[in-house]
């Protein structure tokens, strides 16, 4: 025959210190099957001679420093049970070869030799190594299940050290069950027993787990023969685990073996992230799998390949490089972002709020396990912030912070929610961690107003964060606070900072590592809204590839992201990450790092709860008891000042929710609608007329269940307390008059439509004293259509006065019309003051359902306007609440007082939208309209919900008509004939034409008329 796979002389260079891999030694039996029928090997001692032949030469030219081996005799079974017998045999070949004693095998682990011992399969796997190249550290161990390993070898472990220094790493030699079997095969493909494969794969995991906690040695790699090929289960299993295919990934066009013509790898190099770091290549030497089987040392031809390395047996070895440089430092970044001061535990929904106490225990937790560990922030720590710290202006969270040992922290909008001023001279200097801000300048100097970046050691490694804050913070918080301070864009000024981080110039600063904390963030947590061209997005595409990993805030989502980076290594992304809110969860980000180069070598991302999810209490880490404290010593402070009652409520008044039940600032509230009309009472003795309120500047429902039931004497359901009402506005603005003409009012509407590129599409204005009707499919600047003031339609020209709060009377959340006044001026009234004033005032106090706008939509409107018949389709929107009240499910539409349509409400939410409660209703025009329009009346009976819209009237038409009188001899008599002509365009029902006849004549009959005479008189109607 002829010879067709090509043959090479040597394997690849794989690179590296190191060489580590597997070997199947074809069943190699010191114990001839010719004496023990258990024997699976040679049946001759000649027979022997020739497979040790060709196995010494077959590793001896792999020039590995250990190996792992399969179908080598378990020496237990046979002669008097000497364990390790062929091993020994084989290593001495190897060092006969050699010359000298440098090969050594790693003796069976004792759990599988004794009386105590599982029950055993006559061939093992083995670990041989070289005494020139690395050192046993430890014994052999193995893991004892027959459960799992009773049709199947046990692994057999072994941890080695380089000689002459170098990193730790343990071989695990593995044999998994085969796919062999009798019946009929399995119709996954997959072969038998592929469901104790599966359990093999998942037992060697948590095996390798139990190994790193044992030894503390990270760097593991599981070699063998696991009887699966590279998309099935049980390798699967591994992935899932975590571990890296790392022949597939370096050599991903090889293969081990081949069956009945079919080519694939039941062999495999399964590696920690950490061990797979360490690889520089990968072959796998193709010298038996292609090989005639009569090559074998048994075979048909055994003496034209005898003492060859070719079909030494009928699997390929493995081969890997390894570096024997130090272990890699692996520094775990534990970041939250958006924690507003949330030092209870508790709160609605799942997960549950942890509590300050419980993140620092999470985090005492992580440095435990990994003393190179980082806790971080990515701004909004305080601000909005629930009353406990609220009421204490943040300190308990700062001083809770503190006592975390925050590493660092950028800068987020609410950290300047009192103005440039405040943060500082109070938050600064408080804070024991820095705060980053590198696209914040000072206007005066031209400088950068905050810390740009820091950098910290970490086991030999700098570690720098840069901090940059949201663009839009001028937008988000009062801007006369921060008059003083420029915002530039974010990628520009952290690509900046990163550069000179990694330019070689200690002057300047420098980190091996760069991590980027940004307020700034997505508008969900799925992957393509980090990724599209986003204000976010192009954050993280614009990064620099010197930043290592990004933690991101700001829009209150859970992501953990793991993105490609152009000019990064192959199979390496970047971590992008946020943790949510109110410290619910932490952003783990794990980087491992090489320290020779500081380069990042690999890394992983999660989010780790903090909770369960199912009551206060629940937290998965043990509360930090310093920490605790500070949390009681606060609450104590709270209850004294937050019990005082300031009134009651009938029912809930909630903000609007998304379709997932969390915040939706997009849509009309009960809640938000009462804040403008306690904020226009407030200042009605001031004259005015209009109250607008952002919507967020509410920061939690006000509930009719009491907060505190423990106590229902003091604190009944239905009482609103203090804490409550600091709750829901915790920034303390004060309210501001101005006034805006009826072109502003109307523009300030049209503002509720966000500029492209906004975290929030649409921001839904709370609203008092007006109403409106809006279309939401209409063009910007042309949405509204409709504004009465009061009773009155708004009056573009006129003038009216408005009172809003601090930060929308600076233009806050983009709504420029209202930093656009005239007249400004300090009502002396702060928000949660008027609050309390209202209570007092107007208690009990109930939710108002009447939507304040409502959304119409009417298509293909006719240019000449809708005539009597014409029927008429109207598409509604917000005419429900989304927030969980109690509201009617029909809708009704009148002209001139009649009802002419009844509609069905949808009241499903629209995500980021008002469009909650939509209805489409069909009806005809009425008879009798006069005029150039009609107003068509809208009304949710069960809400009090109203509103109108005008149609057009399409111009009434005159009907014009030719008479003929015609007569003929009829016998002794004439047939009088009255023709009526119909002199216009258009079809005219419901006519009638009178006459006199003066000849005596009768009227008979009529077509298409009914006729009736009275006398000379007759009367024509028409019937068609």
């Amino acid at each position: 025959f002829t010879e067709r796979n090509p043959r090479t002389a040597s394997p690849a260079d794989v690179g590296g210190d190191l060489q580590v891999g597997a070997f199947n030694v074809l069943n190699y039996f010191t114990t001839l099957s010719s004496v023990d029928a258990d024997a699976r090997g040679a049946a001759t001692a000649d027979q022997l001679a020739a497979q040790r032949a060709k196995i010494v030469a077959a590793i001896t030219s792999l020039d590995e420093e250990v190996i792992a081996l399969q179908e080598i005799e378990n020496s237990t079974h046979f002669g008097d049970g000497t364990p390790d017998v062929a091993l020994a045999d084989l290593v001495a070949g190897l060092n006969a070869a050699e010359g000298s004693s440098v090969w050594a095998y790693v003796p069976t682990p004792a759990a599988l030799v004794g009386a105590g011992a599982p029950a055993t399969d006559v061939i093992t796997s083995a670990i041989i190594y070289r005494t020139d190249a690395v050192t046993p550290q430890g014994a052999s161990t193995t893991q004892v299940d027959e459960t799992v390993w009773g049709n199947a070898r046990e692994p057999i472990a072994q941890a080695f050290t380089p000689l002459g220094g170098g990193a730790p790493f343990i071989v695990v030699a593995n044999h998994f069950k085969s796919k062999s079997g009798t019946g009929t095969q399995p119709a996954d493909g997959q072969g038998f027993f592929n469901a104790d494969r599966v359990a093999q794969a998942n037992a060697v995991a948590s095996f390798v787990g139990q190994l790193t906690a044992d030894t503390g040695i990270a760097d593991v790699v599981a070699l063998g023969d696991f009887n699966a090929y590279a998309q099935e289960d049980p390798i699967a299993a591994f992935a899932a685990a975590g571990f890296v295919d790392v022949a597939a990934v370096k050599d991903p066009t090889e293969y081990t073996y081949t069956f009945d013509g079919e080519q694939g790898s039941l062999d495999h190099a399964l590696a920690t992230p950490s061990f797979a770091s360490r690889v520089t290549g990968a072959d796998v030497w193709d010298i038996n799998a292609d090989e005639w089987a009569g090559y074998e040392y048994v075979g048909a031809a055994a003496a034209a390949e005898a003492g060859t390395v070719y079909r030494a047996s009928d699997h390929d070895p493995i081969l890997l490089g390894l570096t024997a440089a130090a272990t890699p430092v692996t520094i775990d970044l534990l970041g939250i972002n958006d924690f507003h001061g949330r030092l209870e535990a508790g709160g609605a929904g799942s997960p549950l709020v942890a509590g300050a106490a419980v993140l620092a225990g999470a985090v005492d937790s992580f440095r435990a396990a990994n003393p190179d560990s980082l806790f971080i922030s990515a701004g909004d720590s305080i601000g909005a912030s629930t009353f406990t710290s609220f009421i204490q202006k943040d300190s308990p969270t700062i001083a809770a912070l503190n006592a975390m040992g925050l590493d660092v922290s950028a800068l987020g909008n609410h950290e300047f929610d009192q103005g440039r001023a405040d943060l500082d001279a109070r938050v600064i200097p408080q804070a024991a961690f820095p705060y980053l801000g590198a696209n914040v300048y000072d206007r005066a100097t031209g400088e950068p107003a905050y810390d740009e970046s820091y950098v910290t050691d970490v086991d030999g490694i700098s570690v720098g964060f840069i901090g940059a804050v949201t663009a839009e913070l001028p937008s988000l918080v009062t801007p006369a606070g921060i008059a003083s301070l420029e915002v530039k864009p974010v990628v520009p000024e952290v690509n900046r900072v990163a550069a000179e981080l990694s330019d070689g110039d200690p002057a300047n600063g420098e980190a091996d590592v760069i991590v980027l904390l940004v307020h700034e963030g997505p508008a969900t947590g799925a992957l393509a809204d980090s990724t599209n061209d986003s204000v976010f997005g192009q954050i993280v595409a614009g990064v620099g590839p010197q930043v290592d990993a990004i933690f991101s805030g700001h829009t209150h989502q859970k992501l953990a992201h793991q993105i490609p980076v152009e000019g990064w290594d192959a199979g390496l992304t970047r971590p992008v990450v946020q943790s949510g809110q109110y410290g619910e969860n932490i952003a783990h980000v794990t980087l491992t790092v090489d320290p020779t180069t500081g380069d990042v070598v690999s890394n992983s991302s999660t989010i780790v709860p903090l909770t369960i999810g199912v009551a206060p209490g629940t937290g998965l880490y043990p509360a930090d008891p310093e920490v605790a404290a500070i949390v009681a010593d606060a609450v104590a402070v709270a209850n004294v000042q937050g019990a005082v009652s300031l009134g009651s409520i009938t029912a809930d008044l909630n903000r609007a929710r998304q379709p997932d039940g969390t915040e939706n600032r997009g849509g009309e509230s009960t809640l938000s609608n009462l804040v403008a009309d306690v904020q226009l009472a407030a200042t009605a003795e001031l004259g005015t007329q209009i109250a607008f309120m952002n919507p967020g500047g509410l920061r939690t429902n006000l509930t009719y269940a009491s907060s505190t039931p423990a106590t229902p004497t003091t604190d009944p359901d239905g009482n609103v307390t203090y804490r409550e009402a600091a709750t829901v506005q915790p920034f303390a603005n004060t309210l501001v008059t101005e006034t805006l003409t009826g072109v502003q009012v109307v523009a300030a509407l049209e503002q509720q439509w966000q500029p492209a590129g906004a975290a929030r599409p649409f921001l839904k204005l709370g609203v008092s004293g007006l109403t409106y009707t809006y279309d939401p499919t209409a063009a910007a600047g042309a949405r509204i259509t409709q504004v009465m003031v009061g009773d009155a339609p708004l009056d573009l020209a006129a003038s009216y006065k408005v009172v809003v709060n601090s930060f929308l009377a600076s233009g806050g959340d983009n709504f420029a019309a209202l930093g656009q006044g005239t007249g400004k001026a300090d009502s002396g009234r702060v928000d949660l003051q008027a609050f309390v004033d209202y209570f007092a005032a107007n208690s009990p106090v109930s939710p108002d359902l009447k939507q304040r706008a409502v959304g119409v939509h009417v298509a293909d409107v006719p240019a000449t306007g809708y005539a009597a018949g014409d029927t008429v389709t109207v598409n509604l929107s917000s005419l429900l609440f989304s927030g969980g009240e109690a509201q009617g499910t029909e809708v009704t539409l009148a002209v001139g007082g009649t009802q002419v349509a009844t509609a069905a409400i949808d009241p499903v939410p629209v995500i980021t939208t008002d469009e909650v409660g939509r209805a489409t209703a069909t009806f005809t025009v009425p008879q009798g309209l006069t005029g150039e329009t009609f107003t068509v009346d809208v009304a949710v009976p069960s809400t009090g919900t109203t509103a109108s819209f005008v149609l057009p009237l399409a111009a009434v038409v005159v009907p014009t008509c030719t008479v003929d009188y015609s007569a003929v001899r009829l016998g002794r008599g004439f047939l009088a004939v009255v023709t009526v002509h119909n002199d216009t365009d258009a079809a005219i029902r419901g006519w009638s034409l009178t006459w006199q006849y003066t000849k005596g004549e009768r009227a008979v009959t009529g077509i298409g008329a009914k006729v009736r005479q009275t006398g000379t008189g007759v009367t024509a109607t028409s019937t068609v």
